[in-house]
């Protein structure tokens, strides 16, 4: 087959200096790996206009090529630092036998999604946003963080998760659904143009090999951070793309003291628990009054609670001082309540783990202490 690329606008303004051709096929893991030929081709373009002068690609299939299964190709502009610019999708075809088809992809520019990083990684790995994850099949490297489906992870072997992987035991963006939600916003943290560090969200699809559907692009009216602390965290490991950036950003971040928080509860005859005080609510402590922007990094719910931050802005953020932490609801029965859950938040230019440990009985002298953070 024969892959033509081009542009419809100019690759030159593009900035794209690499063609860097990437083919892949379903795995029997039900994952995406690249194939070892076109894979490994990447052309200088620099100073070409693909525009007017597309470049063309012959792709052949070996001996040992099934013909009848169809392989992906796409196309990666690159630019002179290497990182990801444009976009060129040919499509899903099979080999047809004694025929050369051509195929054409239009490069799309990667600008839309605000792109810094590489996403390709340098033992030839594919985990760019709005893409299937590509591994590279050999099983060791960056090809342990593109996972199998749940069902195959269950019941074939050869296709577990990596050694130092996680997906079972928390929400993490990986392409696969694990139960995790699809489609989930989540904060990223990343540079607005010359102004500052800034907070914004990213739709996480998390289905059909997919893992963020675009980078972190805060708008302009987006709140700016007092410091760069959690941009730089946040886009040194986004040096990783094929990795779990959430945890790696929820290790390396700066972080701030720890908040302790008491939430009294009651049990029915049933053993389903209930708030003693839904409407409760609690300033996170007083070291922290001065910070007026805070964000829960996991969203409202933190099972089995359901919280909000009141004041102005998203119930998931506040530009509120002090940020004011509220438990909306509770889905527990008491047989399977653990003593405490833990959670992360954002504060100011800091992370702070936030600990809700579980008291039950109610204070009916007037429920004061529902719940109460410090």
């Amino acid at each position: 087959m024969l892959l033509e690329v081009s542009s419809s606008a100019s690759s030159l303004s593009a900035g794209i200096a690499e063609v860097a051709f990437v083919t892949a096929r379903k795995s029997w893991c039900e994952r995406w790996v690249s194939d070892e030929g076109a894979s490994n081709t990447r052309v200088a373009v620099t100073g070409r206009e693909l525009r007017d002068r597309p470049y063309e690609l012959l792709v052949q299939p070996t001996h040992f090529t099934d013909l009848s299964a169809p392989i992906h190709a796409w196309a990666l502009g690159l630019n002179q630092n290497g990182a990801l610019v444009a976009v060129a999708d040919f499509g899903e075809h099979p080999f047809v036998y004694k025929s050369v088809n051509k195929y054409k992809g239009v490069f799309q520019s990667f600008a839309r999604h605000g792109s810094t990083a590489g996403y390709v990684t340098s033992d030839g790995c594919l985990c760019a946003p709005g893409l299937p994850r590509i591994g590279n099949g050999t099983g060791t490297g960056c090809d342990l963080d593109v996972v199998s489906s749940l069902p195959r992870l269950i019941d074939t072997a050869g296709c577990e998760l990596g050694p130092d992987e996680n997906q079972l035991t928390k929400p993490v963006c990986d392409g696969q659904d694990y139960g995790d939600g699809a489609d989930r916003l989540v904060p990223c943290f990343a540079k607005r143009g010359s102004d500052g560090c800034s907070v914004a969200v990213r739709t996480c699809h998390d289905r059909d090999s997919i893992g963020f559907m675009g980078t972190c692009a805060p708008e302009a009216t987006a709140p700016l951070l007092p410091s760069a602390a959690l941009c730089d965290a946040y886009s040194a490991c986004e040096n990783n793309p094929c990795g779990d950036i959430d945890r790696c950003f929820r290790t390396t971040a700066p972080r701030t003291t720890d908040i302790h928080c008491t939430l009294r509860v009651s049990v029915e005859n049933t053993g389903k628990v209930q708030l003693c005080n839904p409407t409760a609510t609690s300033p996170l402590p007083p070291a922290n009054a001065t910070a007026c922007l805070a964000i829960l990094l996991g969203g409202q719910k933190q099972a089995p609670l359901t919280m909000a931050l009141t004041g102005t802005g998203q119930p998931e953020g506040t530009t509120s001082c002090p940020p004011t932490l509220g438990i909306t609801a509770i889905d527990a029965v008491h047989s399977e309540l653990p003593p405490q859950i833990t959670f992360d938040m954002m504060i100011g230019d800091k992370l702070a783990r936030v600990v809700v440990a579980f008291a039950i009985g109610c204070n009916t002298a007037g429920g004061g202490d529902a719940f109460s953070c410090q």
